[in-house]
């Protein structure tokens, strides 16, 4: 493992240790999850399909700061290896992302299912502070990814982004639970690597969940995106993935853990250019839960970050 490797997975960590811990806050919801991936990038038109397996450590904190407020942090260390054709020879190093929301709330707390969302008129705390029923969330985010990759001239495929953007979760009912995310990236950092990366970029997202039944939760979601630049100047990124997701309780082993799992297929495609990526990627992992009990973390404010500006600047080195 690299000095850099380590000093993202101690970040990853030291977030989750501090939020698993951490309730010197409002008691808020949390999880920390391992997760191991199958997956498969095509690029047709150079007739080449290669697999490799992933390891993602992810972890997020969702407490009330104040009446009907809310902050999420989150953080996210992804280790992957392709070989060299997708990577393009230059060996993809793991990756690690960090964010920050904030939400205001909306109506009150669904207590059929026993998850908080929203608060009434007087009360505190944010979405932990009870209430009526129903609930929208509205607010803003921003995350800072890095994807690095191993090159013969120091930092010229290693490609950061920052993103910023609008959210809103609604509670349909006890069964749908509605969210969706629009906003912009940027790369940051060194300008001297041979491409461009998520440069000058947009994304949208939309995600429903689904209360199958007690005990077990299904997401579906979408997002696209673009990038005024990508590979290259003249070479804009056009992106776009479909995801289905699934958690499973399992309270015969712990009533914190659940089981987690699902499949995604994502493009990444450079304009202009006849390179373009498919990627299909199964994923099996566990998850555990602390604080304040929510089965459905999206009505704790819990929904993640967009996969496209991170994913993409992973592919980058591809297009070239």
């Amino acid at each position: 493992m690299t000095m850099h490797s380590l000093r993202a997975t101690t970040a990853v960590a030291i977030i989750g240790l501090v939020i698993g811990t951490g309730a010197t806050f409002a008691e808020g919801t949390g999880y920390v999850g391992l997760s191991f991936g199958n997956n498969e990038a095509e690029n047709p038109e150079d007739n080449f399909s290669e697999k490799a397996v992933s390891a993602t450590l992810d972890t997020a904190y969702a407490f009330g700061v104040g009446n009907n407020q809310t902050l999420v942090f989150e953080g996210m260390y992804r280790s992957d290896h392709y070989p060299q054709f997708v990577s393009d020879n230059n060996k993809i190093k793991d990756q690690y992302q960090i964010g920050v929301h904030y939400l205001y709330s909306f109506g009150g707390s669904n207590q059929s299912s026993g998850d908080s969302f929203g608060s009434s008129a007087g009360s505190s705390g944010g979405i932990f502070g009870g209430g009526g029923g129903g609930g929208l969330m509205l607010g803003g985010f921003a995350a800072y990814g890095s994807a690095p990759h191993e090159d013969s001239a120091p930092n010229n495929e290693n490609y950061k982004v920052a993103i910023a953007g609008l959210e809103a979760i609604y509670n349909v009912n006890e069964y749908f639970t509605v969210f969706g995310q629009i906003g912009r990236g940027d790369r940051v950092g060194s300008r001297n690597t041979s491409s461009r990366g998520f440069d000058g970029g947009s994304f949208a997202r939309l995600g429903v969940v689904y209360d199958w039944m007690r005990g077990t939760r299904f997401t579906l979601e979408g997002e696209v995106g673009k990038s005024d630049r990508y590979e290259d100047n003249s070479e804009p990124g056009d992106f776009s993935t479909y995801s289905i997701s699934g958690e499973t309780d399992l309270p015969f082993i712990n009533d914190r853990l659940s089981a987690t799992y699902g499949m995604r297929f994502a493009l990444f495609d450079a304009e202009n250019d006849s390179d373009y990526l498919k990627e299909t990627s199964l994923n099996l992992g566990v998850r555990y839960k602390f604080g304040k009990k929510s089965s459905n973390l999206a009505r704790a404010g819990i929904i993640g970050l967009p996969h496209i500006p991170l994913r993409a600047s992973v592919f980058t080195p591809t297009m070239d």
